[in-house]
Formats: C-alpha cells, structure tokens, sequence
C-alpha cells in the first residue's frame, strides 16, 4: 500500500492541521469544555438532509450538550424499517444459510423485505435514520400524515409510509400465500403515474410538453410553477428544452453552469486551448459565429457566409502554415490546405485576375472588390489566433496569466447584455486564482492546460440558485434536495446503464474499494433513494420517461432498474400495465385518434396536416378499433393552374431547363417555392479522396485543355495549386488518372472546325393531347429560338468527361429534334463520353424528317405546358428506367421492382435526394398510368433514334 507512506510524507511537509485533526481538535475542546462559548448560537437547524457521515452526526451531537440541534429528517415510513432489505440482499443471505462455510448469523433470520420499493431504493435513509436513532440524548416528534386521495400514485406513497405491499402487511420471507401482495382498486382513467416508453431525448421532451399541456387541460388548479422535470444530467436535455419549450410554456434551467448557458463562455475555452488546436476550418467558422466575435470584427450574417463560400472554394482545411504542421504534428510541412495558403489565394484574387494565371507557385481567387475590407479582417483575426496561440503555450505565473487572459478578451470580444456578466465570472475566477495562489505562496510558472483546466471547473460548477422555483416550470439535474413536494414531478431519462448512475472512482482509492459503511457515500446508492424521494414528493401526478427504442431499429432497450422496479411492483399491486408506447414520429396519426387518450398531441401544425382538403377529421378503422386511418392523400394539388403567356417555351435552353428537372420547374416558375441550397459542410482534412462533383470537374477541364491544345503541365500545376489534391506523389496519381479519362474522350473526338447555328422554329401546339387529364381544346402558335453549338457540318458533337446520364441524353435530344424540324437538314448528334469502365464510348442520334421532328418536339412542348399546370410526374432518370425495363420485357410489377430500388438508393445523383422531386413524388405510390404514359411519351422516339457506335 503506497497511500498511507504518501499520505506521511505529505503531511510531513506542513504544519497546518487537515481537517481529520481539526476535527478531532474541535472533539476534544467540546469534551472538555465546562462553560458554554458565547460564540455558538441557541440552535442548528438542518434540513434536507439524507445521509450524513458518522463524523459529522458526532459532531452536532457534541454540540448538542450546548446547544439545541434540531435535524428534520424526511423518514418515508411511519414503522421502524431498519431490519428490512431489498429482494436481492435477501436472496444472498438465503444463500449465504445454505453454505457450510459461511453460515448466517442469528440476526439474519428476522430480516424482511416490507414494501419492495422501500427496502430496495431506502438504504441511504435507512442507514442514516440508523445512526440517528442510535446517537445518544435523542428527542424524537414525528408528523406522518397518510394520503387520503384514491389514486395510484397515493396508493404507492401510503404502502411506503404504513410498511405495506399492495395496502397488506407482510413479509416475502413467509410462505407464498401470506407473501403476496394485496390488490388495490384503481380507475380505468387514472393517470397519476405515466410511465412513456420513447424513441430519443428530443422525443422525451416533445412528449413531455404534450403531456404537461393535457395535465394543464384537465387540473386547472395545477400550474407551470407546480412542475419540476429532472434528468440525470440537464445538460443533454437544455437544447431540447429550449427547442420545444421556448416561447410556448414558461420554464427555467437550474442546475447548469456557467460556461453551458454562455456561447461567449465556451469561445473563450476554446481560445484557451488555441495550443492544442488544430485551427480547423469549423473552428474558424465556430468563433467567428459567436455573436460577441462577430462584432468585435463587425461582422454581418453575409460575411460571414461570404467568409464560408471562400473557406470552402480555396480548400482550407486546418493549421496556419505548413511548418506549423511539422513543428506541432510531425508531418510534412506542405503549404497546400492551411490558412496561409488559403489567404494568400485570396489576396492574390484581389489583386489580380485568376485568369492571369499562376503567380509564384500560387493560384489566384477571384474575389469581389468590395471585398477588400472583409478580407483584410479575415487576416487579422487569423494573424491574432496565430498570435495568441504562440503565446499561450508558454508558461506564465499566475499575475502574468490574468494580464493575459484580459488582453484576450478585450482583443476578441466586444460582449452586449448578459454577456458583461459571463466576462465579470472569468475576470472573478482569474482574481481568486491570484489571491489562491498568492495565500499558497505559490509562484512558479503553470501551463496553459492547467489553467484552461482550472478555470473549467470554477465555470462549470452549477449554481443551484440559478433558474430553480422560478415560477414556472423547473428544469433541474436530480441531486439531492431537489424532491421537494411539487404537484407534478417529471422524471426523464430513466435509461438503463444511465440511471443508476455509476460510480468512476479511481482505481487508487481505497475508501471506493474497502468495506461499505454506514455513511459512506455511494452514488448508486444515493441515485436510488432520490428515485425513491421523487416518487414521494409527487403530490399528483409521476411522470417518468426513457428510451426504451432505438431510434434506427425500433429494437427495445431496457429502462433502468428502478424503473423496472417500479412497473413490476405496479403490475403486481394494481394488474395493470403502466408503460405508454410513444411513435416515432410526433405526426403519427395515433396521437389524433381519440380512442387512445393516452396518446395525445396539442400540436395544431400536425392535425391539420393529417387532415383532408375538406376538414373531415381522422376517424378509426372499421375493422379495429384502435387503430387510426389517414385519408387517401390528395396529393401536392388537386387544380390545375392557370396558362401564363410570359412562361411559354420562348426559348431552347428554357425546354432543356424544364426536362432536366420538371418538379423544380414547377415549384419555381410557378408557386414561387425555392428550396435553399444546402451549405457544405466544411472539410476538416486534406482532400485524401475526391468526391463526384470534384473529380468531374478535374477531368472536364483536364478535356477542355486537350481540345484547346494548351499545356498540360499547367493544368497540372493550377489543380495542384487550388488545393483540391492531396499534396505528393497520391495527389499526382490522382491528377493522372483523371487525365487518362480525359484523353480518352478526346481520343474519340473528331476535331473538325465547329461553328453555332442561331434559329428560330415555329410549331402550332394544340393544347389537347392524348393524356390523363383533358386541356383546353385550341392551338397555341408559338416560336421557339435557340442557339445550337458544336456543329461540325451536318453533325452536332456534343461530349461529357463522365458517364452520360439520361438527362444528358434528353438534353442532346431537344436540340437534335430542333434542329431537323428546322427543315436545313437532315442533321445527326454525336454523344461521346464514358462508360463504367472509364472507356470512350459513342451514341448517335440518327437524322429525322422535319415533320416528325416537329411532331416530337410538339409533344416535348405539351409535356411543358402540362407541367406548369399541375406537376408533372416525369424523372428522367426513374421515367427512363421504366421504360427500357418494359421494353426488355419484363412485367409491370418487376419494372415497379426497378424503379423502387433506383429510388430508395442513396448513391449520389439518386433523384430522390434531389427535394424538389422528393417534395412531389414518392415511389412506388406514384408510379401510375400517368408515370407510364409521360415515359412512353419522351423515351419511346429518343431510344427508337438513338445507336451505339462500335
């Protein structure tokens, strides 16, 4: 044993007394005292209290000869209960009488269990009302007073308090008949405790908010100031909280320190560990977001999106510099990817054009002219982070630590409001460090970790005062003296491995390793018996929640043991099944159906949603009667719209547009509905692999500088030079492989001169053609101009670096039907591009008549106009996979099969990542005669005319 040697050599060192000798100084005063101080007062009080180490119960019991202690203990039973035990303890000491070895004492015999929750959850406030009632000149006043109320929950606390199971007093050491419980009465309706099974923490808390507002509903006399919720920690639930009860219910947040309520707080930690940073480029954005950042550089939301856009288009990456990488990381010092590289392309783009091409190895980023000024503050506040990481890896003492420590915040923080409040916190924890370390006598250098650290602790302590009784609904963590009686006590997350909670003793402390004591602190132990006060402090209702389903697979996951406990000794008290089973989702048409009360849902964006078009309200099946049944969906929209002039296919590319994407068209042009781009989300590494869109456009500028005749070495040189590469002999690979795909296509090129040809066509469109829905019956003349590029005498080339999607292929067919029913033909489009196994590959359009030219293009041009109407369900891609899997001959439902499984695949360019088309359409439900007729429509002539070359 290394302690006690450790322990000696320690105390060696000092005089001061540790408080084991005050203690035992104090003992001995009041032992020998034969006066009473004036300095003590008449009388202690001590409230809230469920354990207290023998130590301290001798102390107030010394001073009690001189003054008065009074000490309200919260006993839950109104028998002596010291000589019960749990179930468990007991089936080990019945195995214990079997053992020839080890024999069980006298004593044992007489042990009984009482009430299951009592003896299993109360051995804290068992033991503790043990040294209690032992300590000597004990004057006892007790106060039960049984609940009157006929509900569960009454029930429960009245069998706890009387030593009953099931309102019958007995013992499961006796025989069976005698051991079990008695069986209470209890409404069908009663909903004093709810037990919800759930699928995550963001759905406790969704169902949490539904269930108080039904609370509310039903108990006008019950308030939001009558409710606490308590968690294991409130700190995985505060976003949640904040997400779902922000301006809804009136609620408060105890328990959480001060760095998990502050953004200001966590930016300034992150500052301090700028030595053991990687200056990632999510950092950057991070700090930059932090509202007392921002304006300190005066920073609007669009620079910072401008600063985003930059970030992500020079391929930053991390670290300032490239020898920053080998000094701090031991790697290769390459420049490419870092912030000094990126910086510099950014100043390079502003003061000259990309287009001038490289500059010393660098590669120019266009940047606007106006944006000078925003770059110039990007440099700064990287050349500062760069600054103040050098210095704060050096070791400093504690003076020279607060002096810098302020130097930061005044140079990267212009804080507004409460923010003032959260900087005075750091600036009050750095003076007690110097006061602590100034009364130490300690002056020797610490290192920056040691302070980040330090400071960590002081502003993550909770503050108890802080957001709790605050007059509405409290959020706290479950610790000790938080089971003061409230009306509704809500406990959430009561997951298995999660609650209890473990204890994480180090593996050196011999106290977590020897003999329990009376006493002796034990958190699962503590966790136990504040389950049990919790339960007790619920005057009318207990709510407990947990995640007992995976989110992913539906599969159960066991609650905690208390919890189980719990519905156990429900089933066996009341035969009744306590568990709520919540959906997944809150739109689940089970929340609406008012056969199942249990599930309820307050939320109007929801029902309304689950509604038809004529208001009728969800009803149950006729054939269960619990289940509920949703309308037949009514689709996007039921009316077609009307014609507008001003979006009439004027325009070649303007048709292209529109077959590309027919959903976004409509949702564009003719709602006014954008869905907003998706930002990228930053790279954190170099680029080790490229993604589609990447190596696409590596390989079509690698083509365009092939047919341009201009030097590949610099093409090398400019994609090495933009970042997009990992730097070396991998990156070098990658370039060349990219290059081979080019060449290929350019290998098959026929690179005769190319000229465009500007046209314009005139078609007589009726607008009632052969479809699903009737249109108006008239003819529309209309004209349509167009540019056709790449004409090589009677052939169009059109060429792709990549493999040719469908999409390309019906953006080649527009122009090849445009052209022939220009009747200047006839004329052919050559397709070239690649195929899976990167090998040129080349299709034809053949020539066609310019009547049937014109009878196809008309029914591309009807297609559009019905497509503005009403969306129209044509997907290139899936429309087109319908229609060569028909014409292979396969069957209706094995072409269902197909198009299903192209749908339901996430591999890019699937269309249903696209949201437009996600929005409109969902298959197999919308593969109707519609779906059929459309892909007939458009692929049946382009297939007829298009050849594989050989």
């Amino acid at each position: 044993m290394w302690q006690a040697p450790l322990w000696r050599l320690l105390r060696a060192g000092t005089t001061e007394a540790h408080r084991a000798d005050l203690h035992q100084q104090l003992m001995k005063v009041l032992a020998n005292l034969t006066v009473r101080p004036p300095q003590l007062p008449q009388r202690i009080s001590i409230f809230g209290l469920s354990a207290l180490p023998p130590m301290h119960l001798a102390t107030f019991q010394a001073l009690g000869q001189w003054l008065e202690v009074d000490i309200y203990f919260l006993n839950p039973c109104a028998h002596y209960w010291g000589d019960i035990v749990s179930e468990k303890d007991l089936a080990r000491r019945s195995v214990r009488q079997l053992s020839l070895t080890s024999p069980a004492t006298a004593d044992d015999d007489f042990l009984e269990v009482g009430n299951p929750l009592l003896s299993s959850m109360g051995k804290q406030g068992r033991e503790f009302f043990e040294l209690l009632i032992e300590a000597e000149a004990l004057q006892s006043a007790e106060a039960f007073a049984p609940r009157a109320e006929h509900s569960a929950l009454a029930a429960i606390q009245n069998d706890v308090l009387n030593l009953e199971y099931g309102g019958a007093f007995g013992s499961a050491t006796e025989d069976a008949e005698n051991s079990a419980p008695g069986q209470l009465p209890i409404d069908a309706a009663d909903r004093s405790i709810q037990i919800h099974n759930c699928h995550s923490k963001l759905r406790e808390i969704e169902i949490l908010f539904d269930q108080l507002l039904g609370i509310f509903a039903a108990r006008p006399d019950i308030n939001p100031s009558d409710v606490i919720v308590m968690t294991p920690d409130i700190a995985e639930y505060s976003a949640y909280i904040q997400s779902v009860f922000k301006d809804q219910l009136y609620y408060a947040l105890a328990d959480r320190g001060l760095s998990q309520e502050s953004t200001i707080l966590l930016a300034f930690e992150t500052l301090l560990a700028l030595p053991e940073s990687r200056l990632t480029s999510t950092d950057i954005m991070d700090l930059l977001e932090v509202p007392a950042i921002a304006l300190k550089l005066d920073l609007a939301e669009a620079d910072l999106v401008s600063i985003g856009g930059w970030i992500r288009d020079t391929n930053i990456r991390w670290e300032f510099s490239g020898e920053d990488k080998t000094n701090r990381w031991q790697l290769p010092a390459t420049q490419s990817n870092t912030w000094t590289f990126g910086l510099e392309r950014l100043l390079l783009g502003y003061a000259m054009e990309a287009e001038q091409g490289l500059h010393q190895n660098r590669l120019p980023f266009d940047i606007a002219a106006g944006d000078g000024e925003l770059l110039g503050r990007l440099c700064d506040f990287i050349n500062l982070l760069q600054t103040y990481r050098q210095r704060l890896a050096e070791p400093q003492n504690t003076a020279d630590w607060v002096n810098s420590v302020n130097q930061m915040i005044l140079d990267f923080f212009t804080p507004q409001g409460d923010e003032e409040l959260d900087i005075d916190a750091v600036r009050e924890a750095l003076l007690l460090l110097r006061d602590q370390t100034t009364a130490a006598g300690f002056e020797q250098p610490m290192s920056a970790r040691l302070l980040r650290h330090w400071l960590g602790a002081q502003l993550a302590q909770p503050r108890p005062a802080r957001g709790f009784l605050s007059g509405g609904i409290t959020f706290a963590t479950l610790v000790p003296m938080r089971s003061i009686p409230f009306k509704v006590v809500c406990l959430l997350g009561m997951n298995d491995n999660a609650y209890p909670r473990k204890d994480n003793a180090a593996s050196f402390n011999l106290m977590a390793h020897d003999a329990y004591r009376k006493g002796d602190r034990s958190r699962r132990v503590d966790d136990r018996y504040l389950f049990l006060e919790a339960l007790l402090a619920a005057q009318d209702y207990l709510y407990i929640s947990y995640e007992g389903r995976s989110v992913k697979t539906n599969k159960d996951k066991p609650p905690s043991v208390l919890v189980s406990e719990l519905t156990h000794y429900l089933s066996q008290v009341f035969h009744q099944d306590f568990i709520t089973q919540h959906p997944l989702q809150p739109f689940s048409p089970a929340y609406f159906d008012p056969q199942k009360p249990e599930l309820q849902s307050f939320q109007r964006l929801w029902y309304d949603a689950l509604h038809d078009n004529s208001g009728a309200p969800i009803t149950p099946d006729a054939n269960t009667a619990t289940a509920a049944v949703m309308p037949a969906d009514p689709g996007f929209i039921d009316t077609l719209l009307a014609d507008d002039p001003a979006l009439m296919p004027t325009d070649l590319q303007q048709l292209q547009q529109f077959f590309r994407n027919p959903a976004r068209f409509y949702l564009n042009q003719r709602l006014g509905i954008y869905f907003p781009a998706e930002d990228e989300a930053l790279a954190d590494t170099e680029p080790f692999s490229l993604d589609p869109l990447t190596r696409y456009h590596i390989t079509d500028t690698a083509l365009q500088t092939l047919i341009n005749g201009e030097s590949i070495e610099h093409w090398r040189q400019q994609i090495s030079a933009s970042g997009a590469l990992i730097p070396g002999t991998l990156g070098e690979q990658v370039l060349s492989q990219q290059l081979n795909r080019a060449k290929r296509v350019h290998e098959a090129l026929d690179l005769a001169p190319m000229h465009s040809l500007q046209a314009h066509l005139t078609l007589q469109i009726p607008l009632e053609f052969t479809t699903a829905i009737a249109l108006d019956n008239h003819t529309e003349t209309l004209t349509i101009n167009g540019t056709i590029e790449h004409l090589q005498g009677a052939t169009v080339l059109q060429y792709r670096a990549a493999t040719q999607r469908r999409r390309q292929t019906l953006n080649a067919w527009i122009e090849h039907l445009f052209l022939n029913a220009l009747d200047r033909g006839p004329y052919a489009s050559r397709l070239i591009s690649l195929d899976a196994n990167n090998k040129a590959v080349e299709y034809r359009l053949v020539a066609l008549a310019p009547a049937l030219a014109r009878q196809h293009l008309t029914t591309l041009v009807q297609l559009y106009i019905l497509g503005l109407r009403q969306p129209l369900c044509f997907l290139p891609e899936l429309s087109g996979i319908w229609y060569e899997t028909s014409q292979a001959g396969k069957t209706p439902a094995e072409c269902l099969d197909k198009i299903t499984e192209s749908w339901q695949t996430d591999r890019p360019g699937s269309e249903r990542l696209d949201p437009a088309f996600k929005r409109l359409f969902d298959f197999p439900a919308d593969a109707d005669d519609n779906f059929a007729t459309y892909a007939n429509s458009v692929y049946a002539p382009l297939l007829a005319c298009l050849e594989k070359q050989p």
